[in-house]
């Protein structure tokens, strides 16, 4: 087991490393494709990723990245920089999709997990002291500290079971009422919105904006690191020239 993590830190350093080496070279697709091979890439790596796209002047898959890396790295003043930097080049985007909490800019979830169990333990510990001896305000201490940490600890998990959120990464994505090319348009978003991406179905995902704005956009619309890039659809089969040869059907 510490061998292959071992193996691993290696791989991922020398893909960083290789990333980095392309990056600074001007070979933008090659840091690109390099670093969009690891699967579950680090903050660091996100953020290195984000400015691959910038430089190539894809701000909407810069902004995913960003996006993704601050959840990763909370208080990493430069991806903060360059998150609020993109969001400001892309010009009336929709609000994000799932609602910013202000803990998101100094904890991950997982550290919110971790400090309500540190306050759920704290409390319990009072509570079993409090058996022992009479301390005024225990109790009270005890409650509040159970209270909030169990509070935390649910904050945390619902965190982080929220949907991916995917952005617009076309000069314009139609939200329809159905998952069909022919069901009716009720918004347009530009480039660069932010939306929560709920459900597949097909070639569609179903997706909501901050605004509470819901519906439809197809696959190709929106992308968020990690997801595959959409297949091109196949090329219609040639049709066969008629047979000068073949015989004549009767009429």
């Amino acid at each position: 087991m510490i061998a292959w993590f071992l193996a691993a830190q290696l791989t991922w350093a020398g893909v960083l490393s290789d990333g980095n080496a392309a990056f600074e070279d001007g070979r933008l697709d090659e840091a690109i494709s390099l670093w969009s091979e690891v699967d579950r890439p680090s903050g660091r790596l996100l953020y290195n990723l984000g400015n691959a796209y910038y430089r190539k002047g894809d701000r909407s898959r810069a902004l995913a990245c960003y996006r993704q890396a601050q959840r990763l790295r909370p208080r990493d003043g430069h991806i903060h920089h360059n998150l609020a930097m993109v969001r400001t080049e892309l010009e009336t985007v929709a609000p994000p999709g799932v609602s910013e909490r202000a803990w998101v800019n100094v904890l991950t979830p997982a550290e919110l997990g971790l400090l309500g169990l540190a306050l759920v333990l704290a409390g319990s510990g009072l509570v079993v002291g409090r058996r022992t001896r009479r301390a005024p305000g225990v109790a009270v201490g005890s409650t509040a500290l159970l209270a909030v940490g169990l509070g935390l600890s649910v904050e945390a998990w619902q965190a982080g079971g929220e949907p991916p959120v995917g952005v617009v990464v076309v000069e314009r994505a139609q939200l329809r009422d159905s998952p069909r090319p022919d069901g009716d348009v009720v918004w347009t978003f530009n480039s660069g919105s932010e939306l929560a991406i709920e459900q597949a179905f097909g070639d569609f995902r179903l997706v909501r904006d901050g605004d509470g704005r819901r519906g439809w956009v197809p696959q190709s619309a929106v992308w968020w690191p990690g997801q595959a890039e959409p297949a091109p659809a196949p090329a219609p089969a040639p049709v066969p020239a008629p047979d000068s040869d073949a015989p004549v059907p009767p009429e």
